[in-house]
């Protein structure tokens, strides 16, 4: 998709792991497993970048039908298409290839909510799930936001809001 930015989110990666790897520097930089996109639109490369979950939210109706139009398999293939073009995301590689960073079967999980992201309690509640809207679950992995936070005690690990304004 056009303007996902994904060359940012891919040295925002680098840098973040370069940063994890120093003993030195000052502010702990957590693994990131779960990603919470405000004005995502359909700028699914985020999920190319970090694919263990991403949830984006827009109520953008381009947005919404993108993702009420597309089977599973047809973004997760989107997906995939995007980190093959891009080596230092490692599924680029022969499947046979024990050494790649991530083989070609490596699971792919993100959430839809058709929500507005300006109404902050509203949205809280919908991430926390005791809000009804519209919620389509894509990927090879169908996860809810349930609120529950996993072992490390927050619900996401990065907040993107590239196109949302100020949040």
């Amino acid at each position: 998709t056009h303007g996902d930015r994904i060359e940012w989110f891919i040295a925002l990666k680098e840098w973040m792991e370069t940063q994890q790897q120093q003993k030195s520097t000052p502010v702990i930089i957590p693994k990131i497993e779960r990603v919470l996109y405000l004005g995502s639109y359909i700028h699914i490369g985020t999920s190319a970048v970090w694919p263990s979950h991403v949830t984006y939210v827009d109520m953008d109706k381009k947005a919404v039908q993108f993702f009420e139009n597309h089977e599973d398999d047809e973004i997760v293939t989107l997906i995939r298409d995007r980190r093959n073009k891009h080596p230092s995301l490692g599924d680029n590689s022969n499947e046979n290839d024990t050494t790649s960073k991530e083989s070609s079967s490596s699971k792919i999980s993100f959430q839809f909510l058709n929500a507005d992201y300006n109404n902050q309690k509203k949205l809280q509640m919908t991430l926390l799930g005791s809000e009804s809207t519209t919620n389509i679950e894509k990927g090879n992995e169908h996860v809810t936001s349930s609120g529950t936070s996993g072992d490390h005690g927050r619900l996401y690990d990065l907040l993107i809001s590239s196109y949302a304004g100020f949040v």
